[in-house]
């Protein structure tokens, strides 16, 4: 559905009247919330079943108003680089498609004194892209800077407002919340970062700093492919097709970097699990849907920092995920209850994977895969209740949250609070 034309207000139930340019829930979804789609919510989510978190995205683009600033030419960086790069992680494009549907959808807000947040439009990606073949994270931190010099310059009012804790910035760049170290302080202790390094201990300096309950974990896939490739081969209606049968219990693809995949694959040598098939390195992607369809459990295990788009493609599959990765912000960890759809192994202890695995209970497990799998789902346009307004769910929480923290009132100093 497209947003109604400029001017045309719409009545949304009783209580709520959409503002201009929005759009609504669909019908469909509508349909899903009156019904019960078994969604695991956490109990502490604020939500208390489907209808009130439907009610809480079709209330978003009344509460989330997001003012994207404009950037110098000199400084704006172009969607197309990513696209035409090469590249193997389907993480990369979210960045360029959360920032277009911010900026333009129906979240996107004209007038600044009415915004909720205000999105800094850098492309950390693209500007990596731009810089190759050299590494490039010195040239993002350099341009990510000065575009937050040219804002405070251009917005000094709008920039200072809550003490910088609604900035909003986007990175799907390897060194994920990394790209901002040169930038002013406020942006990197108070503005709320969208990355794919969402670990909650990571080392700063290394990899950028990324902090729960300020910040938001990525959902980095995105693919329109294999979510399609998914629905056709019916990966959540077991019976339908022959590969559906899942006759491997456990499988991992991924390369060996990272020491966590060094101690399981050293264990794995000395205590063979023959259940568990691991195939190293890239595969074909025939091959690897198959592996994901015929897979009961699929392993995500951390590798250096970055969370790969592997583990949001095993639940479009309709595998439970089970997870190697202790200090990792799961995406939405804190709307769905990740324990009712996937299995948690401390990173350390690959000895209790096999009786992680064997104890679970997988039929369980699979319809709670299955009930969140819209979830994890980018669309070309984005579909209520998707990954794109998910996301932004996430957005909104984050800044609601932060309105009463004492140092995002209006012209607070970083001096006041350290």
């Amino acid at each position: 559905m497209q947003p109604r034309r400029r001017g045309a207000g719409t009545r949304w139930s009783s209580s709520f009247t959409l503002r201009k340019g929005l759009t609504p829930l669909s019908a469909a979804a509508l349909v899903t919330c009156l019904q019960d789609p078994g969604w695991p919510l956490l109990p502490t989510s604020g939500y208390a079943n489907a209808s009130s978190l439907c009610s809480a995205l079709a209330s978003l683009p009344a509460r989330l108003r997001v003012y994207t600033y404009r950037l110098p030419r000199s400084l704006r960086s172009t969607g197309l680089l990513p696209l035409l790069a090469p590249s193997f992680n389907r993480g990369y494009p979210v960045e360029e498609y959360t920032l277009r549907h911010l900026s333009q959808g129906v979240y996107a807000e004209r007038e600044p004194q009415r915004a909720t947040a205000f999105l800094l439009p850098v492309q950390p990606y693209a500007m990596r892209v731009a810089a190759f073949p050299g590494d490039g994270l010195v040239t993002v931190q350099q341009r990510v800077a000065a575009a937050v010099e040219a804002v405070k310059a251009l917005y000094p009012a709008y920039w200072s407002a809550r003490g910088g804790c609604d900035q909003v910035l986007v990175s799907a760049h390897d060194k994920g919340g990394r790209v901002v170290q040169l930038a002013d302080k406020a942006l990197i202790s108070r503005g709320v970062l969208v990355v794919n390094t969402a670990d909650t201990v990571g080392d700063a300096n290394e990899w950028g700093r990324y902090t729960h309950g300020k910040d938001v974990a990525g959902i980095v896939s995105f693919s329109t492919s294999l979510p399609a490739w998914a629905a056709r081969l019916s990966a959540c209606q077991p019976g339908r097709v022959a590969p559906l049968q899942r006759t491997q219990l456990a499988s991992f693809v991924g390369g060996g970097m990272g020491a966590v995949r060094q101690q399981l694959f050293a264990h794995l040598a000395e205590q063979p699990f023959p259940e568990l098939a691991v195939h190293h390195g890239h595969v074909a992607p025939h091959q690897y849907m198959r592996i994901l369809l015929t897979s009961r459990y699929c392993l995500h295990v951390r590798g250096t920092q970055v969370q790969s788009p592997r583990l949001i493609e095993i639940i479009l599959f309709g595998c439970v995920p089970v997870v190697l990765a202790d200090t990792y912000d799961l995406p939405l960890s804190d709307v769905l209850d990740w324990s009712a759809f996937s299995v948690r192994v401390p990173q350390g202890e690959p000895e209790k994977l096999q009786a992680a695995l064997t104890g679970a209970d997988y039929e369980s497990l699979r319809r709670g895969v299955c009930a969140v799998r819209r979830f994890f789902t980018f669309h070309r346009t984005p579909t209520s209740g998707d990954a794109f307004h998910m996301t932004a769910l996430e957005l909104g929480r984050r800044l609601e949250a932060s309105r009463g923290r004492p140092e995002c009132k209006a012209g607070s100093s970083l001096n006041q609070t350290t």
